[in-house]
C-alpha cells in the first residue's frame, strides 16, 4: 500500500482540543446572546469552520450547550461559590416563564 494514501491517525488529545475550540466559540456566543436563542449556525459562524466539521464533534446545539454548562460549573464544584438569579435575592435561580437566568462569576447565563 502506498504511504501517501494513508491518513494519519488522530489522537484523543487532538479530538479533545477541537471540542474545546468549539466550546470556546460557544462561550463567546453566549456572552452576546441568551442561551435559549442560540442556534448551531451561530456557533458555526463563530468558529469559522464548516458545518460538517462542527457536527463531527457535536450532533446538535443542545449537546454543545449542555457540555458548556458542565464545563462552566466543573471548576465550581470544589471551591466556595455563590450564584443568584437577577432580581431573585438569595434564590439560586428564578423562573421567568420558560427562561432561567443564573449569574456565575459575574457572567449571566440564560436558558
Amino acid at each position: 500500500m502506498h504511504k501517501g494514501n494513508i491518513m494519519p491517525k488522530v489522537n484523543d488529545e487532538y479530538l479533545q482540543d477541537k471540542r474545546e475550540q468549539i466550546l470556546d466559540a460557544a462561550t463567546r456566543v453566549c456572552m452576546r446572546k441568551p442561551v435559549y436563542s442560540i442556534a448551531m449556525r451561530d456557533i458555526i459562524t463563530e468558529t469559522g469552520w464548516s458545518q460538517g466539521a462542527i457536527y463531527r464533534y457535536f450532533k446538535n446545539v443542545h449537546l454543545i450547550l449542555f457540555e458548556l454548562m458542565n464545563r462552566q460549573t466543573a471548576g465550581l464544584r470544589n471551591r466556595p461559590y455563590s450564584y443568584t438569579a437577577r432580581g431573585a435575592g438569595t434564590h439560586h435561580s428564578q423562573n421567568f416563564g420558560s427562561r432561567y437566568t443564573v449569574n456565575i462569576d459575574e457572567r449571566s447565563f440564560v436558558w
